[in-house]
């Protein structure tokens, strides 16, 4: 249930920021994605640790508590100063790329989205980085512990420093992809 409840959760939140801010930088919407989802990522690095130390402090049940009621204040208190991108906000100095030979760039709605082949080609891609990230991250202690013989505190700072290349992995990606495209991106990672 944890699991499901977070993943619901943090579907609406990476959204909802990232599509609004994407909007705020359209000549570097993958740098901006990437920066928008590495701060996500960086979380990692200070909740693990403190995960952790609750965990050894309270339990298990006890901590999923309490992260919980510090995510639910910190996700409704970035609520309340997020700003919505005005309608027909452009950058100063942003002049929108002239359409490749005819070729007219608008935004779908979602039935026309799931018409399209990318979507399901992006869809597994974005899946299957996720799923795997997530697998990894998750038992990435325990890998540490029990195959490497390391601490658990030691094992804590592995988690730490994979959650690091983690966020360095969004910046780069979010950046290659202002510059190869999305697609050549996704199918490089």
């Amino acid at each position: 249930w944890y699991g499901i409840v977070l993943g619901l959760g943090l579907s609406f939140v990476y959204g909802c920021t990232i599509s609004n801010t994407i909007k705020f930088f359209p000549d570097k919407r993958g740098m901006v994605g990437g920066m928008t989802t590495a701060f996500y990522g960086i979380s990692s690095v200070i909740f693990a640790p403190l995960a952790d130390a609750l965990s050894n402090a309270f339990g298990a049940r006890a901590t999923f508590k309490i992260l919980g009621i510090v995510f639910l204040v910190i996700i409704c208190a970035g609520s309340f100063i997020m700003q919505k991108c005005p309608a027909g906000f452009v950058p100063t100095g942003y002049v929108a790329p002239a359409p490749v030979s005819g070729k007219k760039v608008s935004d779908k709605t979602p039935v026309e989205m799931l018409k399209m082949p990318i979507f399901y080609v992006m869809l597994l891609m974005l899946t299957c980085g996720g799923t795997f990230g997530m697998m990894i991250i998750s038992q990435a202690k325990g890998i540490a512990m029990n195959m490497v013989g390391a601490s658990a505190a030691t094992a804590t700072l592995f988690v730490s420093v994979l959650c690091l290349f983690n966020t360095a992995g969004r910046l780069v990606a979010g950046s290659l992809s202002d510059k190869l495209g999305r697609i050549n991106t996704l199918t490089i990672a």
